[in-house]
């Protein structure tokens, strides 16, 4: 894959995990400063910086959290609309033949080539 055609895809679902370890950095850092404060004046010291940095922590997670729930994948066609309109196509054509159904990424313009023979068999 070429750089633009990687830019087209957006952020991948893949880049959770990766993110997920990171974010594991900064809390075992707070855990630490937590739980090995120990005795003495210095230890009110540890905690508060391991609290301020738990608190920061979960306040950066729910301020970039989008809650749309809108992706790279949902602006592209509806699969549900796609295949009513290749049933359509089907139900007109006079021959048996193949139809390319698209799916999400448009960008990435995938579609899915299935029978017309097929397609309406499995109507539901």
């Amino acid at each position: 894959n070429t750089p633009e055609q990687i830019r087209l895809i957006g952020t991948l679902r893949h880049a959770v995990v990766p993110s997920m370890f990171l974010l594991a950095i900064a809390v075992l850092a707070a855990d630490r400063l937590l739980s090995h404060a120990g005795a003495g004046g210095i230890a009110w010291v540890r905690r508060g910086i391991g609290a301020g940095l738990a608190v920061s922590l979960v306040g950066a997670i729910a301020m970039s959290a989008d809650g749309r729930g809108e992706s790279f994948r949902s602006r592209g066609p509806s699969w549900s609309t796609s295949v009513a309109e290749a049933r359509g196509s089907c139900e007109d054509a006079l021959e048996t033949k193949k139809i390319a159904i698209p799916t999400a990424p448009a960008a990435a313009q995938w579609s899915l080539s299935l029978s017309c023979e097929r397609l309406l068999a499995d109507r539901g």
